[in-house]
C-alpha cells in the first residue's frame, strides 16, 4: 500500500474530545494530532506508509479509516472544505482561491485538488496542508 491515500475521522466511539479530556494515552494523542485530528469528528485525508498504518492500527479504537472513492473526495470537498487564503480559513468559493495558493504547483481548480487526492498525486501534501481538517 505504499501510495494509497486513506481518509481519518476520529471520535468514532466516543462522546469527549480528545482535545481536552484524557481518553488515551499521551502516545495516542500524539499520533492523533500527526495526522491532523486534533479535535472530535475532524476528518483529513493522510498518505499511506508504513508509519501511517502503524499509527492507524495504533489509534483503532478512536478513529475510522478507509480508502474513499471519487464521489466522497467530492462530496467531503464541495460540503466541508475550508482552505487557508490570505492568513484565513475561508471556505473554497472559486477557482481563483485555489489557483493563489496552488497555481505554480499546475492546481488551478477544484477538480485538481480532487484529482490530486484520489490519485495520491506529487502535489498530495501541499494540497493537505492547504486545506483545514473537514468537520
Amino acid at each position: 500500500m505504499s501510495n494509497a491515500k486513506k481518509f481519518t475521522s476520529s471520535g468514532s466511539h466516543h462522546n469527549s474530545s480528545h482535545f481536552s479530556t484524557h481518553i488515551a494515552s499521551k502516545q495516542c494523542i500524539n499520533l492523533l494530532n500527526m495526522l491532523g485530528l486534533r479535535r472530535l469528528h475532524h476528518a483529513t485525508f493522510v498518505r499511506m506508509t508504513p508509519e501511517t498504518q502503524t499509527a492507524l492500527t495504533m489509534l483503532e479504537p478512536y478513529v475510522l479509516y478507509g480508502t474513499p472513492n471519487v464521489q466522497t473526495v467530492r462530496e467531503v470537498i464541495f460540503k466541508y472544505g475550508f482552505m487557508k487564503y490570505a492568513n484565513k480559513k475561508t471556505s473554497i468559493s472559486s477557482n481563483t482561491q485555489i489557483e493563489e495558493v496552488s497555481g505554480e504547483s499546475g492546481i488551478i481548480c477544484l477538480e485538481d485538488i480532487i484529482h490530486e487526492i484520489v490519485t495520491v498525486g506529487p502535489n498530495f501534501d501541499k494540497i493537505k496542508k492547504a486545506l483545514y481538517p473537514f468537520i
